[in-house]
């Protein structure tokens, strides 16, 4: 059986934690924007993990490009904070105004969580088995 393919879009060294829980996935990590845009016209993703601190851009510019792509625009994409923000409130207020209109299936604070990798590899999980009975 293959390997889900995630795009994982966050500075990799921020989440290196939670290498070893993604391992049974096969994970493109993209640290730039250009990056996960390439990545995104070459690759067949399953699920695209969005760090919403990421480098030379915000979440919502990839998750764009990735809902106007034909063949990725019902993928889904869930969006992940794991950096502490004084800003927390109002970024996952933002989040939850655009969520439904980028259709965007999860948002998950991992900096707040006990176990992040865990966390992240159940909700990609949950997205891969409701795109596969979808389908």
């Amino acid at each position: 059986m293959n390997r889900s393919k995630i795009l994982l879009a966050q500075e990799f060294s921020v989440i290196a934690d939670s290498a070893e829980a993604l391992s049974c996935y096969d994970v493109i990590a993209m640290s730039t924007l250009a990056q996960a845009q390439r990545a995104i016209l070459d690759d067949d993703i399953d699920v695209f993990v969005i760090g919403i601190h990421f480098d030379d851009s915000n979440a919502l510019d990839l998750v764009r490009q990735i809902r106007s792509c034909q063949k990725h625009y019902c993928k889904p994409v869930i969006l992940i904070r794991v950096l502490p923000s004084q800003f927390a409130k109002t970024l996952k207020h933002s989040v939850m105004a655009v969520q439904k209109l980028y259709d965007i299936a999860d948002y998950l604070e991992l900096e707040q969580s006990d176990d992040p990798a865990l966390e992240l590899c159940e909700a990609i999980d949950y997205q891969l088995e409701k795109s596969q009975t979808a389908a």
